[in-house]
């Protein structure tokens, strides 16, 4: 792409980027862009074979190529800290069958409890520190990785 994509731009993406959506942005083919994955060139996470791609950290990498894209701290500051399975699933840009069935497998973090999942978001912070393609990403506070 071009210099800096204007707000207008950016607002017609979801939160949690597609690879359709990425070859859309970068105007390349699915299997280059699953390269790119795959060399880290996109910043995303990789969750039990799946690769979550944030819209605000992808556009941050593309405004500043040279800058850490850090976790979309815009976006996860909308969630209370003890989320739901349909809540974790948004963030995730997953379906709530697929955060069930990786909440079953350990794949996600979560608490079983009284027949209910009991999510935390810095856990999920975490993970997504854990699991991203980039150098490390420093956490702040409650959220830094053990």
């Amino acid at each position: 792409p071009g210099p800096v994509m204007d707000d207008e731009y950016w607002a017609a993406f979801p939160e949690v980027l597609s690879i359709a959506d990425l070859a859309r942005i970068t105007r390349k083919t699915a299997p280059t862009v699953w390269r790119w994955l795959g060399d880290g060139k996109i910043p995303a996470h990789r969750i039990s074979n799946a690769y979550v791609v944030y819209r605000e950290t992808f556009r941050r990498k593309l405004e500043h190529p040279d800058e850490d894209a850090g976790l979309p701290d815009q976006f996860l500051a909308s969630y209370p800290e003890e989320i739901s399975v349909p809540q974790l699933a948004e963030i995730l840009g997953k379906t709530t069958p697929t955060a069930y069935r990786w909440l079953a497998a350990g794949s996600l973090p979560g608490h079983r409890y009284a027949g209910s999942w009991l999510i935390y978001k810095h856990e999920v912070v975490q993970l997504l520190a854990r699991t991203s393609n980039q150098p490390p990403i420093p956490l702040l506070g409650i959220y830094d990785a053990e």
